[in-house]
């Protein structure tokens, strides 16, 4: 009763600028609420794929023809490249390209991409972009964008050539 009593001796204008401020208050905590459950079912799918490429890589190294060409190292040391070329503020497509333009095979695609697993790409410090959590394939889409560039052209010619699955 006294909130009542509170808000009725208001001008109108006043109890509509507050109303307006809960409305914007409770509109960023849905939105935030939305996020989260995003983020975690993005997580979830990540983890998904991330399985999945795990069990293809297996199926593929039991073939004679099909193998990785790369080993454990260098498939690790080139997600580590691919990581830091795409963490914190910018990207940098030349690393990236470079990285990719290795690839011989499907195998190596997805034994770079098993050791790359899920990662967290920072957005940069005072970036209000979201921090992006995803896969190698992931990653790339959101770092190079769907645009066709000069890069993402060639890379996926490349891909084409070499048999691997991918289109960035």
């Amino acid at each position: 009763m006294a909130t009542k009593g509170m808000f009725s001796e208001l001008p109108p204008a006043a109890r509509g600028v507050i109303a307006v401020g809960i409305a914007v208050a409770a509109g960023f905590g849905l939105y935030f609420v939305y996020k989260a459950i995003k983020k975690a079912q993005n997580q979830a799918d990540s983890k998904a794929e991330a399985n999945a490429i795990k069990d293809e890589l297996n199926e593929l190294n039991k073939t004679a023809d099909k193998k990785q060409t790369l080993t454990p190292a260098q498939a690790k040391a080139m997600s580590n490249v691919l990581f830091g070329a795409m963490d914190g503020w910018g990207t940098n497509v030349v690393a990236i390209s470079k990285q990719l333009l290795q690839l011989k095979n499907q195998a190596d695609w997805l034994a770079v991409s098993d050791a790359y697993g899920v990662k967290t790409l920072s957005s940069g410090k005072l970036n209000p972009e979201p921090d992006f959590v995803g896969t190698l394939n992931a990653a790339l889409s959101n770092e190079l964008g769907s645009t066709d560039t000069p890069y993402t052209t060639a890379l996926n010619k490349y891909f084409k050539q070499r048999g691997i699955n991918v289109i960035l």
